[in-house]
This record gives C-alpha cells, sequence and structure tokens, in this order.
C-alpha cells in the first residue's frame, strides 16, 4: 500500500500583518484590497485610545493592493512601502509580505 504524500505548508507562505491607519475623527474605517476582493464589509477596523485603526490580516507571501475606507472616502495609506496605479486613474497602496 502505497502512502500518500503529506502536504506540508511553510510557515513563511502566510502571515498575520497588522494594518494600521491614524484618524482619531473617524467614525469608521474599513480595510479593504486585493486580498478580500475589495469588499468593504469583510474587514472593519477597531480604534485604539491613541486615535489609531487597527486589524489584522492573514496574508500570503507577495504584494497586495489595498486602501482604507474612511467614513465612506476612499484613501491611500501615507505609511504605505510604495503605490502603484491601479488602472481606473488612480492609486492603491502596496503591502509586500
Amino acid at each position: 500500500m502505497k502512502k500518500k504524500p503529506v502536504k506540508v505548508q511553510k510557515e513563511d507562505e502566510k502571515r498575520k500583518i497588522q494594518f494600521k491607519f491614524y484618524a482619531p475623527q473617524a467614525n469608521e474605517v474599513y480595510l479593504v484590497g486585493t486580498f478580500n476582493k475589495w469588499n468593504p464589509i469583510k474587514k472593519k477596523m477597531k480604534i485604539n485610545e491613541k486615535g489609531e485603526w487597527l486589524t489584522r490580516v492573514i496574508l500570503v507571501e507577495g504584494e497586495h493592493q489595498y486602501k482604507f475606507i474612511v467614513d465612506g472616502e476612499w484613501v491611500n495609506d501615507p505609511g504605505a512601502e510604495r503605490f502603484v496605479e491601479n488602472g481606473v486613474g488612480g492609486i492603491n497602496s502596496v503591502k509586500v509580505v
């Protein structure tokens, strides 16, 4: 009887990444990006006492485009590693994992 090969997942294939956005005056902030099909409902962020909105996302290695939606307005991350054109006349923030 042949044994089936066991698939071993490398630890570095996926990582829990924290996203942070400073907006103490905001009422709600969402994280959207290629990792959640740009769906704003899937990643509502939580605010801390410093006025930073935080969330964590499990991401695979590679580049991930994203934005924040702050009280309904789509904005880039001023602390992003870099930016890319999004193909519709704007730019997106990029996170490299």
